[in-house]
């Protein structure tokens, strides 16, 4: 079972961050955009760290990294 989740999860969560990032890109604000794109390469290289300190498994940390540093990108004034 637990095979499964560290399967299922990662993509479950990469599919949830590509829905977000649609409905970003179909608006016209650039700046908002920006701040996305950002806040989704800060994530990606927390969830490598994170990945490569064996806390959690690495597809795992980086989907988790992905979709909470979108969602921090997006709330930013």
């Amino acid at each position: 079972m637990k095979d499964i989740t560290l399967v299922v999860l990662p993509l479950l969560l990469i599919a949830v961050a590509m829905v977000l990032a649609v409905s970003v890109f179909r608006q016209k604000d650039e700046n908002r955009q920006m701040k996305f794109i950002i806040g989704m390469a800060v994530g990606i290289s927390v969830g490598f760290i994170v990945g490569t300190m064996k806390f959690i498994s690495m597809g795992l940390s980086i989907s988790i990294g992905l979709l909470l540093g979108e969602w921090i990108g997006l709330l930013r004034k």
